[in-house]
């Protein structure tokens, strides 16, 4: 069965917003408890995980109700790297804004290669 990527962005599109707010909203509330720089390591390994399954689910089964939950899920992981990433790079730059500007753009970059 194949489904449309547009049906899947419908389904996906508001509850993704959320997601991507709330990871923001977790990623403050962690980031103020915990170690910035082992936080982005997790976000990430996360990220990938999330991923993976979302590329093994849309292989085997294409089930949509699943590839809806695992995008929402991915919406909320990416929140939360994308607040961690800015967090780091802040701590990193030490109030530079030059130094901020440039490894704020590095992250963009290499999502968008890979």
């Amino acid at each position: 069965m194949h489904i449309d990527k547009v049906t899947i962005a419908n389904i996906c599109q508001i509850p993704g917003i959320f997601g991507l707010i709330l990871g923001g909203f977790l990623a403050g509330i962690v980031s103020y408890k915990y170690n910035i720089s082992n936080c982005l390591k997790y976000s990430l390994l996360l990220q990938l995980l999330v991923c993976c399954l979302f590329f093994y689910i849309s292989i085997t089964d294409s089930n949509l109700m699943k590839m809806a939950i695992i995008l929402n899920i991915s919406s909320l992981i990416f929140g939360f790297s994308n607040v961690m990433y800015r967090a780091f790079v802040d701590t990193i730059s030490n109030g530079d804004i030059n130094v901020n500007t440039s490894l704020g753009s590095i992250g963009p970059l290499f999502r968008t290669i890979l």
